[in-house]
């Protein structure tokens, strides 16, 4: 018999490396780090996947708008 946890789940502290786009667990994350409209930073982990499928594109797109997307240190 599998013996049950003895914290449930949603007490649990989250995996470290969970992406912000598919909130899937990843063994690996990238930091990008994005301007907020009032004019802070807002730094977000996205998974290898994510960052190729989604943020890639993105920055490709706004170098090409002028506009800069960086990734954190």
């Amino acid at each position: 018999m599998k013996e049950a946890p003895s914290v449930p789940s949603y007490l649990r502290a989250p995996p470290l490396a969970v992406c912000w786009n598919c909130e899937r667990d990843a063994g690996d994350t990238v930091a990008v780090t994005l301007e907020t409209p009032s004019g802070g930073q807002s730094t977000i982990r996205l998974c290898d996947r994510c960052y190729d499928a989604d943020y890639a594109p993105l920055v490709a797109r706004s170098e090409g708008l002028g506009v800069a997307l960086t990734l954190a240190p």
